[in-house]
């Protein structure tokens, strides 16, 4: 089976404005039928994200909805703002590299420390803290408690990816 990013190529976001409807207030989608017949389109894979079949294709509806408004495919992922992969309005999709989107994600579910970016260093017995930026780890600090960890990773998640920061 062909990749989902071989449909880029095969049809393009005017022919995808022939083939579906897209309200930006709600985020549904629906493919155009015969007489005028509309069908609702979107299914929910295992990673929680809306899929439809272009060409037997699977691709991801949130980058449908970017070539249906903006009239190009996206040249980065595109980013829920809210973490919400189920809500696709167009105020709630931006473009981002893999770093802004990663910067969007909440902390880890092995997380023990209940801060993100922070855990516990068994060597220093001190709190640490490190960023990843365009795949390159950083680290920030060793501290003598959680907090100060945590805001120093604040500090430098604003400063990284600003808007696209997400420290909880």
């Amino acid at each position: 089976m062909r990749s989902s990013s071989d449909v880029y190529k095969t049809v393009s976001p005017t022919e995808l404005r022939e083939m579906f409807d897209y309200n930006e207030h709600t985020g549904e989608v629906f493919r155009r039928g015969p007489n005028g017949l509309m069908k609702r389109v979107g299914w929910q894979n295992n990673d929680g994200a809306l899929r439809v079949d272009i060409r037997k294709r699977k691709i991801l509806l949130h980058v449908v909805i970017w070539a249906l408004m903006t009239g190009e495919w996206p040249s980065h992922r595109i980013d829920h703002h809210d973490r919400n992969r189920t809500n696709n309005t167009w105020g709630n999709l931006r473009q981002a590299t893999q770093s802004q989107n990663m910067a969007n994600s909440p902390k880890r579910s092995t997380n023990t420390s209940g801060l993100k970016r922070v855990s516990w260093s068994k060597r220093e017995r001190k709190w640490q803290t490190h960023i990843q930026v365009r795949g390159v780890q950083k680290f920030l600090g060793l501290f003598d408690c959680p907090a100060a960890a945590h805001f120093t990773y604040q500090i430098a998640a604003d400063r990284e990816f600003g808007e696209f920061a997400r420290v909880f």
